[in-house]
């Protein structure tokens, strides 16, 4: 998290990856700081990454298999969001 706020200044994603760094840093529970952005945030995609991250954390699982799995889950949705789209869009172009 640490190597994501500082290669992303600026950027909301690095903005939120510094909170978390610092909220640990000041003592706060991994987990709840991952926790703190998924609140803050309000995004189902944005929870899913910060649970994976929090499970692997404390399972002391390796991060990028959590986070290979839920990239894949968060592809799927995405192609079937765009494949629902398509089909409204044929009805609307009709």
């Amino acid at each position: 998290l640490r190597l994501g706020a500082v290669e992303n200044p600026g950027h909301p994603l690095g903005d939120e990856f510094r909170r978390v760094v610092q909220g640990i840093e000041q003592g706060a529970p991994p987990a709840d700081a991952l926790a703190d952005v998924s609140r803050r945030l309000a995004d189902p995609d944005v929870a899913e990454v910060t649970l994976a991250i929090a499970t692997s954390e404390s399972r002391g699982l390796p991060l990028k298999d959590s986070l290979r799995s839920v990239a894949t889950r968060l592809r799927t949705r995405r192609v079937q969001w765009l494949e629902r789209a398509s089909e409204q869009a044929k009805v609307h172009i009709t």
